[in-house]
C-alpha cells in the first residue's frame, strides 16, 4: 500500500538553530593525536562535502559545543582519568582576580584548541561555551564534584565571578573568529554529583536565576553576541515538574515562568534541557512529555523564547525500576546492567532517530546535540568510538542517525507540517515510519524514519512551498540501515514514490531550478518505454547544432544548464558547448551562445517553467507562448494540448540514473510494449509519426548568407559513440530554407534597430557631455565670482564698522588684486558721505589740515618676524613713496588675526591733496620689503 505524504510549505513551526555535539573530555586527548588521525576525524564531524560517487565525506555538525573545565585534573586525590578537566586559569589568579587577562593561560587544552580550530576550518556556523561546574578556585570548598560543591563562599555567591570567567574564555576565542552562539553555565542542576567522577555542581532554581542574571549582564558589558541557556535540565519531566525530593531544583519552567514566585532573568530567552529517561515509546513517555513541554513553553515563544534539545546519548541504566522491560530486552540483549553501543547495530541509531524526532516534531525544539563527539568507552555516549593507545577509531551508526539531520537540514531552515494519506499522528505510529520535514531557500529535506519490519512504498507531495515548482523538483535520498551509512538511494521527482526499507532512515533533499542547476529533461512520452531526453548534437559543438531525443546515457550533451532565473523565465544551455537552446521558426537548436550573466539576447531563448502537480512539467518559449513537444525521435514547439508529449521530467545531472524509474507514470512508460504510450495510468492516441527530418546548415562563421547557399550547406552528422542517428539525415528543402532566411532577415532588422538606437543614445550622451563641459566652466566662474563678491563684503564690512580707538572710517584693501584695489576705492567713495554723521572729526583733506591719517594693514606674517628691521624697513619704504620724512611716519602693533598680524601706520602732521590715493599707492610699494625682511602678503585700512 502506497502512503501518501504531502509537505505543506505554508504551515510552518520553529526555525532551526543547529545539530550538534560537545568536545567534553575526549577531544583533550584525540586532539594529541597524529596530524593525519585527527583529521580524519575533524572531516567525519564537520565536513559537509561529497565524494566522486556522491557519498557524504562527515555529516556536516552546525553547532560545535565547547567545555570550560573547572580544573578537577589539578586537585584530583585520585588517579587522573580521561573525565578530568583543566582550566584557563593560572594557579596564581587569585592575586589579580578572574577579570585581569594575565590570570589565564590559553595555551592550556591544547587538543581541545585543535578541534576548535578544525571546527572553524570547516566554516561550522555555531558554537555553545558550557560548564558543568564553577572553576575550583570559586567553590566553597575548592571542589568541582560534590554535594557540597557551591558558589556560596564566605564572600557571598560567586556568580559574578564566575560569569566574568566564562565570559573571558568567549571574548578571548572571539579574537580568533569562534564567535559563541550561547554560553550554557549550569548543568544538570538537580544532581548533587557525589557519586560520580565527573565535574558537577548542584543549584536551586532561584541560584541558577542568579547566575543567568550575572551572565547576562557580563555579556552585555562585554557585547558578545551570546545568549544564556539554562537549566541544562537532566530530564524533561525536571523543567515542567516540580519533582518529590527536587523541589528546589526542578519545575523550572512555571517557577519562572508560569506561576512561581521567581522572576526570570532579564533577556533570559533560552530554554535548555535534556532528553533522558523519557525517550521510550512504552507508556507513551516519548510523547506526553514533550506536548506537556510544548504547552509549558508556548506562552514565552511570545517573547522570543526557544527550546534547545542540548544533550542526549543511549546511557542508560537498565537496572533502574522505572525503565521499561522491553527497553531492557532491545538496548541489553546480553543482559548487563547500561546499554552496549553495538557499532554496527541499526537498532540503536533508530532509537536515537526517533528521539531526534519527537523532540523536533512534538517539542518544537531549535536545535538538537548530542553529548559526546569521541567515546573511549563501550557505553553510547559517543558518536565515534575511539582508542587512544592504537589511534583508532570507529564511526557508529548513531553517528550516521544524526548525520541525515545535521548534514541536510541547515541552519535557518523551517520545520513545516506535513499531511498524511492515513491520517495518522506520530503517538500511533512510533513503531511504524515516522516523517519531517523542512524547508529552505530553494530546498526541502523530507526525513523518514521507518521502526517497523515492513518496507513502506511513499508517495510525496508539494504545496505551497515558494519557489520550489512540483515539475521541477526531484528528490536525491540517503539511506541509512543496517547494510548503508547515509548511502546514495534512490532519485524520485515530486509525485514520485520512494521506497523506505524496514529498520531505516531515508532522508531525501529536494533539487529544484536555480541559477547554474544541470538537469536532464526526459520525455515523460517515450518509445518502448524507453527513457528518452533532450539531447544536441555532440558533434556539433559550435553555434548551430540538431536538437533531438535520445536514449538516457548521462553524457554531458544530454545536460542542460539553467541560466538567467529571474521573473519567472529562464534560459537553458547545453552543458557541452555553453550554447542557449533557441527557437527558429518551429526549430528547436542551440544557436545563440550564452551571455556574461545570464542576459538573454533574443525572446526565442527565454523559457517559463510550467508547474504540475503530476511530477512533470511543460516549458513554454516566451515569443511565441507554444511549448517544447516530443515528436517522434525529434523535438519542436506546438501549441499547447496537454499531451503527454509536451510533458518533461527534470532529472538533476547528478543523480543516481540507475534508480530513476521510481515516478509511477515514468515506470509505466519504460515498462510499456506496445506501441501506444502509458501515461499515469491512462492509455493515449498513437504518436504521431516522426517530422520530416531536417539537415542543420552552417557556415565555419556559424551564419547564413544567401538562399543559396542555405540551400547547399553540408549535413551535420549526430554522433553517439561511434552511432549516426538516421533521422539527422536528409537535404533541406526550398520552403525551409525560405523559414530559415526570413527568420535571419528578421534577426537581421532587430540589430539594425539596435545599431540605430545605439547610435542615438550616443548622440544623446555626447549633447549631456557637451553641456555638463560648459555648466561646469559656468559654475566655476560662478564660483570665483563668490568669493570676490566675499571680498567686497569685507570692505564694506569694514567702511560700515568703525575700527576701535581709530577716528574716520576703515578701507579694506588687498595689495595684490588691483580689482580688489578698484573695488575698495570705489567703496571708500560710496560711504564717505556718510561720516560726518558718525564722527565729529572731519575726513577730508581740506578740513581735516593737520589731523593725522592712519593705515590699518593685515600682514601675512608671525609677531616675531614684526621686529624693528622689518618695521624700519617698512617705513623707510612709505616714506619714499610719499616723499615724507620718516618722522612723520609711525608704524605699531595692533593685534593678530587668524592668517597673520594687524599693523598700523601712522602719518601725522601732513598737508596735502589726493592722500587716499597715495596712501594706497604708498602700502603697494611696501607690498614687497627689502631682501632682510621676512616676506608677507599686505592687505590694509585706512582711515583719515
Amino acid at each position: 500500500m502506497v502512503l501518501e505524504v504531502t509537505i505543506l510549505g505554508n504551515k510552518t513551526n520553529q526555525v532551526i538553530h543547529s545539530f550538534g555535539a560537545s568536545d567534553a573530555w575526549s577531544t583533550n586527548q584525540v586532539g594529541l593525536w597524529d596530524s593525519g588521525k585527527k583529521e580524519e576525524i575533524a572531516k567525519l564531524l564537520f565536513d559537509r562535502s561529497l565524494d566522486d560517487e556522491g557519498r557524504p565525506r562527515g555529516i556536516g555538525l552546525s553547532c560545535w559545543r565547547i567545555m570550560a573545565g573547572a580544573g578537577s585534573a589539578r586537585i584530583s586525590k585520585g588517579p587522573k582519568t580521561w573525565r578530568h578537566t583543566d582550566t584557563y586559569l593560572k594557579p596564581e589568579w587569585a592575586q589579580r582576580g578572574v577579570g585581569d587577562d594575565t590570570s589565564y593561560d590559553f595555551n592550556r587544552n591544547p587538543g581541545q584548541r585543535w578541534f576548535l580550530h578544525a571546527a572553524r576550518k570547516y566554516n561550522v556556523p555555531h558554537y555553545v561555551l558550557f560548564a558543568h561546574a564553577p572553576p575550583y578556585p570559586l567553590t566553597v570548598n575548592g571542589v568541582t564534584s560534590s554535594s557540597t560543591c557551591s558558589l556560596k563562599t564566605h564572600d557571598g555567591f560567586r556568580s559574578r565571578e564566575f560569569a566574568a570567567y566564562l565570559c573571558k574564555i568567549a571574548s578571548h576565542f572571539e579574537r580568533l573568529g569562534v564567535v559563541f552562539s550561547a554560553i550554557s553555565p549550569v548543568h544538570e542542576p538537580h544532581w548533587n554529583g557525589a557519586d560520580v567522577d565527573t565535574e558537577s555542581c548542584p543549584y536551586t532554581n532561584e541560584e541558577v536565576g542568579l547566575v543567568a542574571q550575572s551572565l547576562e549582564a557580563e555579556i552585555r558589558a562585554r557585547r558578545l553576541p551570546a545568549l544564556v541557556g539554562v537549566p541544562e535540565a537532566g530530564c524533561i519531566d525536571y523543567l515542567i515538574e516540580t519533582i518529590p525530593g527536587y523541589e528546589r531544583s526542578s519545575g523550572f519552567i512555571s517557577a519562572y515562568f508560569g506561576d512561581g514566585e521567581l522572576c526570570p532573568p532579564k533577556g533570559l530567552t533560552l530554554i535548555t534541557g535534556h532528553s533522558y529517561f523519557s525517550c521510550w515509546s512504552q507508556e507513551d513517555r516519548l510523547i506526553d512529555s514533550r506536548e506537556r513541554l510544548s504547552d509549558a513553553i508556548r506562552p514565552s515563544l511570545k517573547n522570543g523564547a526557544q527550546y534547545w534539545a542540548t544533550e542526549y546519548s543511549l546511557y542508560i541504566p537498565l537496572s533502574e525500576p522505572f525503565v521499561p522491560k522491553q527497553v531492557v530486552r532491545a538496548l541489553s540483549p546480553g543482559g548487563r546492567d547500561e546499554a552496549v553501543q553495538d557499532r554496527t547495530n541499526i537498532d540503536s541509531a533508530l532509537w536515537a532517530a526517533r528521539v531526534i524526532h519527537a523532540d523536533l516534531a512534538v517539542a518544537n525544539a531549535s536545535a538538537w546535540h548530542w553529548w559526546l563527539a569521541l567515546s573511549p568507552t563501550d557505553v553510547p555516549d559517543g558518536l565515534i568510538r575511539y582508542d587512544n593507545e592504537e589511534q583508532t577509531y570507529t564511526p557508529t551508526k548513531t553517528f550516521y542517525a544524526l548525520g541525515n539531520y545535521s548534514l541536510f537540514v541547515r541552519p535557518g531552515m523551517t520545520r513545516v507540517d506535513m499531511h498524511r494519506s492515513d491520517h495518522k499522528v506520530d503517538r500511533e505510529v512510533l513503531e511504524e515510519t515516522l516523517f519531517s520535514a523542512y524547508m529552505g531557500e530553494g530546498t526541502v529535506v523530507l526525513i523518514a524514519t521507518n521502526m517497523s519490519h515492513i518496507d513502506q512504498e511513499v508517495q510525496v507531495g508539494l504545496t505551497n512551498c515558494g519557489s520550489l515548482l512540483p515539475g521541477a523538483t526531484w528528490f536525491t535520498s540517503y539511506l541509512t540501515s543496517a547494510g548503508a551509512s547515509l548511502t546514495p538511494y534512490q532519485t524520485f521527482c515530486v509525485g514520485g514514490t520512494v521506497t523506505i526499507p524496514k529498520r531505516s532512515i531515508v532522508t531525501s533533499v529536494a533539487y529544484t531550478v536555480s541559477e547554474g542547476s544541470e538537469f536532464f529533461l526526459l520525455a515523460a512520452s517515450s518509445e518502448h518505454g524507453v527513457p528518452m531526453c533532450l539531447e544536441v548534437a555532440q558533434a556539433s559543438p559550435a553555434k548551430c547544432a540538431v536538437v533531438g531525443l535520445g536514449k538516457l546515457h548521462g553524457h554531458a550533451h544530454q545536460a542542460w544548464r539553467f541560466f538567467g532565473v529571474s521573473g519567472g523565465l529562464l534560459g537553458l544551455a547545453a552543458c557541452h558547448s555553453g550554447h542557449a537552446l533557441e527557437v527558429v521558426n518551429g526549430s528547436t537548436m542551440p544557436k545563440a551562445p550564452l551571455h556574461q550573466n545570464g542576459v538573454r539576447s533574443f525572446e526565442a531563448q527565454n523559457w517559463t517553467l510550467g508547474k504540475l502537480s503530476n511530477g512533470c512539467a511543460y516549458l513554454s518559449v516566451k515569443h511565441v507562448g507554444h511549448v517544447l513537444e516530443a515528436y517522434g525521435s525529434a523535438v519542436r514547439v506546438s501549441q499547447r494540448s496537454g499531451r503527454p508529449e509536451q510533458l518533461w521530467f527534470l532529472v538533476p545531472r547528478d543523480s543516481n540514473l540507475k534508480n530513476l524509474p521510481s515516478n509511477p507514470a515514468l515506470a509505466a512508460a519504460r515498462s510499456a510494449q506496445t506501441t501506444k504510450t502509458a501515461w499515469a495510468g491512462e492509455w493515449v492516441d498513437e504518436l504521431p509519426p516522426p517530422m520530416a527530418t531536417v539537415k542543420q546548415i552552417m557556415k565555419p562563421k556559424g551564419r547564413y548568407d544567401t538562399p543559396q547557399q542555405v540551400e547547399t550547406m553540408t549535413t551535420v552528422q549526430k554522433t553517439n559513440s561511434g552511432r549516426s542517428s538516421p533521422e539527422m539525415r536528409g537535404e533541406v528543402t526550398t520552403s525551409q530554407a525560405d523559414e530559415l532566411r526570413k527568420e535571419l532577415q528578421r534577426q537581421n532588422e532587430q540589430i539594425l534597430q539596435q545599431k540605430q538606437l545605439l547610435q542615438i543614445h550616443q548622440q544623446q550622451l555626447k549633447r549631456s557631455t557637451g553641456k555638463h563641459s560648459r555648466r561646469k566652466e559656468k559654475e566655476k566662474e560662478k564660483d570665483k565670482e563668490t568669493e570676490r563678491a566675499k571680498e567686497y563684503q569685507v570692505v564694506e564690512d569694514a567702511i560700515e564698522r568703525p575700527s576701535p580707538g581709530l577716528p574716520g572710517r576703515t578701507v579694506s584693501v588687498s595689495a595684490s588684486n588691483q580689482s580688489f584695489h578698484d573695488k575698495a576705492s570705489s567703496v571708500y567713495s560710496k560711504h564717505s558721505g556718510t561720516a560726518s554723521s558718525r564722527h565729529s572729526r572731519a575726513t577730508t583733506p581740506s578740513s581735516a589740515g593737520s589731523e593725522p591719517w592712519h593705515l590699518l594693514m593685515n600682514l601675512r606674517m608671525q609677531p616675531a618676524d614684526f621686529n624693528e628691521a622689518f618695521q624700519e624697513s617698512f617705513k623707510a619704504t612709505i616714506s619714499r613713496s610719499l616723499d615724507l620724512s620718516p618722522r612723520h611716519i609711525t608704524l605699531a602693533y595692533a593685534g593678530q588675526t587668524s592668517r597673520g598680524i594687524q599693523a598700523k601706520v601712522s602719518l601725522t602732521e601732513i598737508e596735502g591733496s589726493n592722500m587716499r590715493e597715495r596712501l594706497i599707492e604708498a602700502v603697494n610699494h611696501a607690498q614687497q620689503p627689502p631682501p632682510s625682511a621676512p616676506q608677507s602678503s599686505v592687505s590694509s585700512s585706512a582711515t583719515h
